[in-house]
């Protein structure tokens, strides 16, 4: 699995409908939310594998989010803790990450957390899911690195 994989997950027909339902949001919303902060989330979830400081932790966040069934996304987003994504949101984009999301597609700012709360725990199942495939070979701070490229 690459960035490519995670984003089409993503974006597929079903996360889209399993987010639509968890947030009442509309699909554009939807689309325009996820395609403008994915890069944003690799990018911070770069930052939290990399800095000392916090990459055993997100290292423990990525094998515990790594170990929920995602196969059916429409179960996965019927179990998916919207005060859990807002925390992932926070160290993954920082406390003005879905405020500035929102800014910059015209999505309201509550829409834009629901949405982002939303996806977040996927978004880390399937990095983490890619982790545990691949850690003996990268070791901690090197996964996204490794997707990216």
């Amino acid at each position: 699995m690459d960035l490519s994989s995670i984003f089409g997950t993503l974006m597929s027909n079903e996360g889209i409908s399993g987010i639509a339902e968890k947030t009442g949001a509309s699909s554009l919303d939807i689309k325009n939310v996820l395609s403008s902060a994915l890069p944003q989330l690799i990018s911070g979830a770069d930052k939290q594998n990399t800095d000392s400081s916090t990459s055993q932790g997100f290292v423990n966040a990525l094998s515990q989010h790594a170990s929920n069934d995602s196969s059916n996304l429409s179960s996965f987003f019927g179990k998916v803790d919207l005060a859990d994504g807002a925390k992932i949101i926070g160290h993954l984009l920082g406390k003005d990450g879905s405020n500035n999301v929102a800014a910059q597609t015209g999505v309201n700012s509550a829409n834009t957390s629901n949405i982002l709360s939303s996806a977040a725990p996927l978004f880390m199942n399937l990095l983490g899911k890619q982790f545990n495939k691949e850690k003996r070979r990268l070791g901690p701070g090197r996964i996204c690195k490794e997707m990216v490229s």
